[in-house]
């Protein structure tokens, strides 16, 4: 089988395959690199295959892994899953760039509604967001390019078309495909098994409807509380979550890995209390949160800067905080970056559902519930470099050499749109010529994506599992941290690592 295997960061490859692999193709061949020892995740893509290794050594050659795909069998899709047939209603009310599908089919909009009755589509893979599958079968003449910028927010049940695939939007997020309907299918069911609707080989068929659907919202399935509860958030801050271990097997429902944004941090404090490296942390962003304590607890702070108070008192040394019972504990505002991590002897215990995208922000009244693991020692060494210079390496995406020049010669501004999913930077003088519409690829946590508009967009650790754009570099493991701490107006340099 043709394939290309190409390098992104210090910690994954792309394997590119020719765009005539078939679905079931692609399937056998992520199964066989997913056996490989060392191989921590593998996501299909429209002709692709992304592979993240442990890094804990041991991981297999980009020739182990050409041998893996080499050699895969079909025989392996799919086991034990027979293949469905799915009706899914359609209709175009709501449909922003209808015009343009008319204007590139030569067709009437009553003509294209009757010829969506006839299509047999066909689920190519999951990725982008959960529930999210990308769908082959549409007409040639259908073929419409991605928007040049995506839409900041894209509606639930919304049916686009980017190039010659088409996709329904299970959840509201941004997108840059083209929106020429809606549904009411339930993409997404947190309390299904599997959640997803729709999985790689299934098929389907659209039934046009002539009336206003409202798309159905499912939500997450309650999480039980087993934790001792030891305080309250009187004041939740900001951009508060609770974060816990990177979790590699969400990426088969189109789940981002997720984790701690700044893995160093959590650790860290972590560790300064006794407890595992991965243990849960209260991640914090910009201002931190008021707790009122109901018991004695240890806790210790990593990250950027604070100055937190105990019953209004300063506290001299934030990596080791003792509270007791009736305490109240300020974090107050963050400086020299954005987050830092709060960790708690025993644990925090995370009550985000597994199906959930991200951590939901922590709101005022929620209680803050300790764990009692095991303790264990050790330590993590917290060096801090300049945050604003990031070591990346070129790639996966070859792009040409003026335009990756282009890229590391300028300094890059950070806007105001970032989050945990990721973050966009602009710069004076956009850079031109700019390749767009590529099939879409997986991602990681540091992944930087070139959009057409000029802008770069970094993939944080609740990034969507695949995108379209071109992955022009990718942040190197040790400096994701970084990215944790980029603050809007920030002026980030880039450094090539090779």
């Amino acid at each position: 089988m043709q394939q290309e295997i190409l390098e992104a960061g210090n910690n994954a490859m792309l394997v590119e395959l020719s765009e005539s692999v078939s679905a079931e193709e692609l399937a056998a061949c992520a199964d066989s690199v997913r056996r490989l020892a060392g191989v921590e995740s593998c996501t299909v893509g429209h002709s692709s295959l992304y592979v993240v290794l442990e890094e804990a050594g041991g991981a297999p050659s980009a020739g182990a892994i050409g041998r893996a795909v080499e050699g895969a069998s079909r025989s392996s899709l799919r086991a034990g899953r027979a293949e469905h047939l799915f009706h899914v209603s359609v209709h175009s009310d709501v449909a922003p760039d209808f015009a343009l599908l008319e204007e590139a089919s030569g067709m009437s909009r009553a003509a294209l509604v009757e010829t969506l009755r006839t299509l047999r589509l066909t689920v190519r893979y999951p990725g982008f967001r959960p529930g999210f599958a990308y769908l082959e079968g549409l007409p040639a003449e259908w073929s419409l390019p991605r928007r040049e910028r995506p839409r900041p927010r894209v509606d639930p049940g919304s049916f686009g078309i980017a190039g010659s695939m088409c996709a329904f939007y299970p959840s509201q997020s941004p997108g840059g495909w083209n929106i020429v309907g809606r549904t009411d299918a339930a993409l997404w069911d947190p309390t299904r098994n599997p959640p997803n609707l729709l999985l790689a080989g299934d098929r389907v068929r659209l039934d046009p409807v002539d009336h206003v659907i409202s798309p159905q919202s499912i939500p997450d399935p309650a999480v039980i509380p087993k934790g001792e509860p030891v305080a309250g958030f009187e004041a939740p801050g900001q951009m508060t979550v609770i974060a816990s271990k990177r979790n590699p097997a969400r990426l088969g429902f189109g789940l981002p890995p997720s984790g701690p944004f700044d893995e160093a941090a959590s650790a860290s404090a972590n560790l300064a209390v006794g407890n595992g490296p991965d243990a849960a942390v209260v991640e914090c962003a910009m201002v931190g949160p008021v707790l009122r304590f109901t018991a004695r607890s240890l806790l210790s702070w990593s990250g950027a800067a604070v100055k937190p108070l105990v019953n209004g008192r300063s506290i001299d040394d934030p990596s080791r905080i003792e509270v007791t019972e009736g305490d109240v504990l300020e974090i107050g505002r963050i400086s020299g970056g954005l987050r830092g991590c709060l960790a708690m002897r025993g644990g925090v215990e995370d009550l985000n559902p597994l199906t959930a995208i991200g951590p939901a922000r922590v709101r005022a009244g929620d209680a803050l519930r300790r764990l009692r693991n095991e303790g264990v020692k050790g330590e993590v060494q917290f060096e801090r470099s300049d945050r604003l210079r990031i070591r990346m390496r070129r790639g996966p995406h070859r792009a040409a050499h003026r335009l990756f020049a282009d890229l590391v010669r300028q300094t890059w501004r950070v806007t105001g749109h970032l989050d945990r999913v990721g973050i966009r930077l602009g710069c004076t003088a956009p850079t031109a010529d700019i390749p767009a519409d590529l099939p879409s690829a997986g991602m990681q946590f540091g992944t930087v994506q070139l959009h057409p508009g000029g802008d770069l967009v970094v993939m944080g650790p609740d990034h969507p599992v695949t995108g379209g754009y071109l992955q022009v570099m990718t942040v190197l493991v040790e400096e994701r941290w970084k990215l944790a701490q980029l603050t809007p107006g920030d002026e980030v340099t880039w450094v090539d690592d090779e």
